[in-house]
């Protein structure tokens, strides 16, 4: 049997064989055998709607009232970790499309 969801499952408890994840690093301690199969790599982007929408964005900072879209559920926070020209990490927190 093949499951497919993007919901977080527990490999022992619900009796899998193996899962894929697609996960960022770093990834929580598990005593399961991991492997890495792959890397990707996120781009940002906008709609042209959304641009006119917004003032036009002149640092990562200042992105924090931008609204973004994401796949974690209501009940998750997600954080976006971009990293600005310096190589500093700045952190953003999710918020829905108004």
């Amino acid at each position: 049997m093949c499951d497919a969801t993007n919901r977080r499952v527990d490999v022992i408890e619900e009796g899998l064989d193996f899962a894929i994840r697609v996960r960022l690093p770093p990834l929580e301690d598990t005593d399961l055998a991991v492997r890495q199969l792959g890397l990707s790599t996120l781009v940002l982007v906008a709609s042209p709607d959304l641009v006119e929408r917004h003032a036009a964005p002149t640092s990562i900072e200042s992105l924090r009232d931008w609204p973004t879209l994401c796949i974690a559920n209501n009940s998750e926070r997600y954080i976006w970790n971009p990293v600005d020209t310096s190589g500093q990490v700045v952190s953003l927190a999710h918020h829905n499309l108004d």
